[in-house]
């Protein structure tokens, strides 16, 4: 609006997108180890000698919040200006684009619940 270039990065973006990664990792260790007390892989896996996948909804599900997980610590990973200086811009910001995926693949397991 005011004919300026939007800024690479401006601490309070930057803060509003740390808390929501942090938010959402927690979110994750809070939600494995709720129902099943501590056996975190039967969320996963349906045995593990021999391993076999959870091929359901719920497993899917499972699967694609853990995916979106990682890529909440990538994001956090590089959310700081050391990460700036060295990815550079365009580097910096194809790999914040990924936050979209992580929203995308977040939303099977709401969408079960519901």
């Amino acid at each position: 609006m005011r004919r300026r270039p939007n800024p690479i990065s401006f601490d309070l973006r930057r803060d509003v997108g740390i808390w929501t990664g942090i938010l959402a990792i927690v979110h994750t260790a809070i939600g494995l180890t709720v129902h099943l007390r501590g056996r975190m892989w039967m969320y996963f896996f349906k045995t593990l000698h021999p391993v076999h996948l959870q091929i359901t909804q719920f497993g899917f599900a499972n699967f694609t919040g853990l995916a979106a997980a990682l890529l909440f610590l990538m994001l956090l990973a590089i959310s700081n200006d050391l990460s700036l200086l060295a990815l550079k811009t365009n580097r910096l910001k194809s790999l914040q684009r990924w936050t979209y995926a992580a929203f995308v693949l977040q939303r099977p397991m709401a969408l079960l619940i519901n």
